[in-house]
């Protein structure tokens, strides 16, 4: 995080990463000990880019990007114990990166990791597991300048009437969506839940019945720059793409 924003010209290697000392209190939630839990562990080191960032952008306004979704939500589907079917399977969900100096957040793309999604034909052929939505969610960039880039909804259900689970330990920025920068506006939250109106609220595992489906809307990047200032040619390009609505300009 701190190189991309102090030097990005700079190739990423280990000489011009080993400038940067890092200090981190024994203990805490950067330094754990044993015999700490640390399974979920990618979700505190995921937001330490938007930390950092958010200090860099005291000393050099308009040379950061804005918050992004962070944490990628991982989907562990399961079984829950009591089926002739027993399954295990993950796949993943990225949200959308914070719009960047001159340029829009890139959609539904891990950062700062580099983390690919798992194709969906792989996840319903091993298991019994149906997507039934997997697209960019409109309005969910925040609006700025220059937008934030889009989360995506993510509709599942069970393909043979047999319950089955998923945990939200990596699920986040349901309530404090990524913050805009340099006057624009935060991205939507993150939201998961029941087709019949459940919401998750802990990061618990939450049993899916035959009947519901699972929907998940992944959080969407922070705006960069005043609204106003977006040019008209953009903003039509986005209501022709889908990625805004009228009500959502």
């Amino acid at each position: 995080g701190l190189k991309s924003i102090l030097a990005p010209e700079v190739p990423n290697n280990h000489g011009s990463l080993r400038l940067f000392r890092i200090l981190a209190e024994e203990g805490s939630a950067v330094h754990p000990l044993p015999p700490s839990p640390v399974t979920a562990r990618h979700v505190i080191g995921q937001m330490l880019p938007d930390l950092a960032f958010g200090c860099l952008s005291q000393v050099l306004p308009g040379k950061v990007p804005a918050e992004s979704a962070g944490s990628i939500w991982v989907l562990p589907f399961s079984d829950d114990g009591n089926t002739a079917q027993p399954f295990n399977v993950m796949n993943v969900g990225m949200g959308g990166v914070g719009a960047r100096p001159g340029k829009d957040g890139l959609s539904v793309t891990a950062f700062p990791s580099g983390v690919g999604s798992i194709p969906i034909e792989v996840t319903e052929s091993d298991s019994p597991i149906v997507f039934w939505r997997k697209e960019y969610l409109p309005d969910s960039g925040g609006p700025g300048e220059f937008r934030g880039g889009l989360g995506q909804v993510i509709e599942v259900g069970s393909s043979n009437d047999q319950v089955f689970t998923i945990s939200a330990a990596t699920f986040d920025r349901m309530k404090n969506p990524p913050r805009g920068r340099e006057g624009g506006l935060p991205g939507k939250p993150g939201k998961a839940g029941l087709e019949n109106g459940l919401c998750f609220k802990d990061k618990a595992v939450y049993r899916v019945p035959p009947e519901e489906r699972l929907i998940l809307e992944l959080p969407g990047g922070g705006g960069l720059g005043d609204p106003k200032m977006r040019e008209a040619e953009k903003i039509q390009e986005d209501l022709e793409a889908g990625y805004v609505t009228h009500e959502g300009v």
